[in-house]
């Protein structure tokens, strides 16, 4: 679908009325002409409408790096997975540019070899109170994978450099199963 990276969804199930799901959209003008095909992959799959039953949703600019390609997977097929997300609060003024300058060519590599990461998914938010928040989510083989990560997210974030950027502890992290959909390239 035009507009839509690939993969373009990841989804995360944190209980029964509890998700997290990422889009990554080229430019910011792609999430309504996209929404529809993602949105009849879940009703399909799961048999309801997720995106309309979502209460909180952001845009945010931010980057992906789509490491696995899921060549052997047909377009728009959805691919079970595990997934992390995690919201951090940053000190004032922190900015996408700098927040992406430390996920370099070698950074996300060794994060893949060291992690089984297959996607990530990295962005910088101001909310209304001027607060700056970084997200982080990481797609992975399985739920396990992604769990057997959690241990060593602050070991991570160390030698990448973002604890210098956090005004204090992360807001949120969830760790579990979830779902990406391959979109043609």
């Amino acid at each position: 679908m035009n507009g839509l990276a690939s993969p373009s969804v990841a989804f995360q199930f944190g209980g029964q009325k509890r998700s997290t799901q990422i889009v990554p959209y080229l430019t910011h003008k792609d999430p309504d002409l996209a929404k529809t095909v993602w949105d009849a992959k879940f009703q399909e799959y799961l048999g309801l409408n997720l995106i309309d039953s979502i209460s909180q949703h952001k845009l945010v600019q931010g980057n992906v790096w789509p490491i696995a390609k899921f060549a052997y997977d047909d377009d728009y097929t959805l691919i079970p997975c595990g997934m992390s997300f995690t919201s951090y609060p940053l000190k004032a003024g922190t900015k996408l540019k700098e927040w992406r300058g430390l996920f370099t060519d070698e950074a996300i590599a060794e994060l893949s070899a060291e992690f089984g990461l297959l996607w990530l998914f990295t962005a910088v938010h101001e909310g209304p109170d001027k607060k700056v928040t970084g997200y982080i989510s990481g797609i992975y083989q399985c739920w396990e994978a992604a769990a057997a990560v959690q241990p060593k997210v602050g070991a991570s974030l160390k030698k990448l450099g973002l604890l210098d950027m956090l005004s204090a502890l992360p807001y949120e992290r969830t760790v579990g199963a979830g779902l990406t959909i391959k979109t043609p390239r």
